[in-house]
């Protein structure tokens, strides 16, 4: 059984995973990056691995065939 049914899901799925990433992004690298009074290296790179993470996710639902 598949979860992506059809070509709408399979889209959407890739765009939730894709804002996820900017999100990240936003608010765990570039938001500490504001304020460096309170900058802490290990929260940029885990804002950095997760928007890694959620984009690598977001290419792979592009990538992926819907079934019919």
């Amino acid at each position: 059984m598949r979860i992506l049914r059809n070509e709408k899901q399979k889209d959407n799925m890739a765009k939730f995973f894709w804002d996820a990433a900017k999100i990240a992004l936003a608010t765990r690298v570039l938001g500490p990056i504001t304020k460096p009074d309170i900058v802490q290296p290990w929260v940029i790179s885990l804002g950095v691995l997760a928007t890694f993470a959620f984009a690598l996710l977001g290419y792979l639902c592009d990538g992926m065939e819907a079934s019919s």
